[in-house]
């Protein structure tokens, strides 16, 4: 029992000690890490938050990590294929009826695995021109803090035809990991797209 207490504050040092050397080398003003391991979750801080003022970074800002969420993601959904809790050839249909439907688009032909696999066909709903027009360029301080639901992201995404047949062809797709979120939620009842504090 006594090891654990050192063995958690060797690695909270060595984080802080990461983030500092990460700052300073390079020019960055301020970086963060919030880790959750199982004595619980702590967070370290290097840097600023807000130049002018100096301000430190705090444990309940917000910020957006992209697509380093796709690696949890599909860790998340192999790790539940492998408890047998579903399979990688089933339909999103299966999982998710009547979600993916309309403009030539059928779940019942796109597969998990084609999901994680960036083969499904489906749209990339980050390239549809109305959210592009409001998030990238002049208005992208108007529109920083929009929040979507899931559901309306693959709204967008069947508002469009899909790029091809799914399995025949690659092309990156966030869309096929906004479903792949829904289906871990509805095979585990817990969400990964909807948790305290969630960005877009």
């Amino acid at each position: 029992m006594t090891k654990s207490v050192p063995q958690k504050t060797s690695s909270r040092s060595a984080v802080q000690e990461v983030l500092d050397r990460a700052v300073c080398e390079s020019g960055l003003p301020g970086m963060v890490a919030e880790v959750q391991d199982g004595a619980g979750r702590w967070f370290e801080a290097a840097g600023v938050a807000d130049t002018a003022t100096g301000r430190a970074r705090l444990p309940q800002e917000q910020f957006r990590i992209g697509s380093a969420t796709k690696t949890f993601t599909a860790t998340l959904l192999l790790q539940l294929a492998a408890e047998r809790r579903l399979g990688l050839d089933d339909t999103v249909e299966q999982w998710l009826p009547g979600l993916v439907r309309g403009n030539g688009n059928d779940g019942g032909g796109v597969t998990l695995r084609q999901l994680l696999g960036m083969t499904s066909g489906l749209f990339n709903y980050a390239q549809d021109e109305s959210l592009t027009s409001r998030h990238y360029g002049p208005a992208f301080l108007e529109h920083r803090y929009d929040r979507f639901r899931p559901e309306e992201l693959v709204e967008v995404a069947m508002s469009h035809a899909p790029d091809f047949a799914p399995g025949e062809g690659w092309t990156y797709s966030n869309t096929g990991y906004i479903l792949s979120g829904l289906v871990i939620e509805k095979v585990t009842g817990c969400s990964p797209h909807r948790s305290p504090g969630a960005g877009r």
